[in-house]
C-alpha cells in the first residue's frame, strides 16, 4: 500500500476497506481514473467505482454486440446485420 493511499484514508470519513476496494477495482479495470467515478466529481476519496461497474459493463457488452451489426451494414450485408444485432 502506498503512503499516499494511507494518507487519503485519513482524509475521508469512509471505511478504509471500502475506499481501498474501490481504488483497487479502478486499478484492475485497466481504465484511466475518471472523475465520473467520484461522488463529488473532484476527489479520489469519494471514489465509487463499484457503484458504477455494472452499468459500465452493460454499456460495454452492448457496444460489443452492436459493433458487428454496424460492420455488416457498412459492408453491404444487411442480412448479417439483422442476425448479429442486439439481442435486447
Amino acid at each position: 500500500m502506498l503512503a499516499a493511499d494511507t494518507h487519503l484514508a485519513t482524509q475521508t470519513d469512509r471505511e478504509e476497506n471500502d475506499l481501498f476496494h474501490n481504488i483497487r477495482s479502478a486499478c484492475e479495470s485497466g481504465w484511466d481514473f475518471s472523475s465520473r467515478w467520484f461522488a463529488d466529481g473532484e476527489h479520489l476519496g469519494t471514489i465509487q467505482l463499484l457503484k458504477y461497474c455494472q452499468m459500465i459493463l452493460i454499456r460495454l457488452l452492448y457496444h460489443l454486440e452492436i459493433t458487428p451489426a454496424q460492420a455488416s451494414t457498412l459492408a453491404g450485408r444487411s442480412t448479417d446485420a439483422i442476425q448479429s444485432g442486439p439481442s435486447c
